[in-house]
């Protein structure tokens, strides 16, 4: 990871995920990997009896991952901007894309798309 983020951010971006976009804890669990949860879980449980809540997993996530959280093209990080894609307003989308646009790939809305 290149970039650390601030407890500010890293408490705002924990935030969106669990309260504001509601971000499913399979889909956590997948940005982390099964095993790692797993693992996890098991040395929290040990020590505090207790196991990690989904607030406490995407702390985990973004403080490893960071800036880098929606970097690649595995499965899990796909399905994770897909998810929050979705949950933004068109026009929002639209901009987002204008920003940052893929020469590649046709921006597909959903009110104008039917393959979806």
């Amino acid at each position: 990871m290149s970039v650390f983020l601030t407890n500010e951010e890293v408490n705002r971006a924990v935030d969106l995920i669990v309260h504001t976009y509601q971000v499913p804890s399979s889909m956590i669990h997948q940005l982390l990997g099964k095993t790692n949860v797993k693992q996890l879980n098991k040395h929290i449980e040990e020590v505090s009896g207790e196991g990690l809540e989904q607030e406490q997993l995407a702390r985990v996530i973004v403080m490893t991952k960071g800036a880098e959280l929606f970097k690649g093209s595995d499965k899990a990080v796909r399905e994770l901007r897909r998810y929050l894609l979705k949950q933004l307003p068109d026009d929002e989308v639209v901009q987002l894309y204008q920003r940052n646009p893929d020469n590649r790939k046709k921006l597909c809305l959903r009110h104008l798309c039917t393959s979806h």
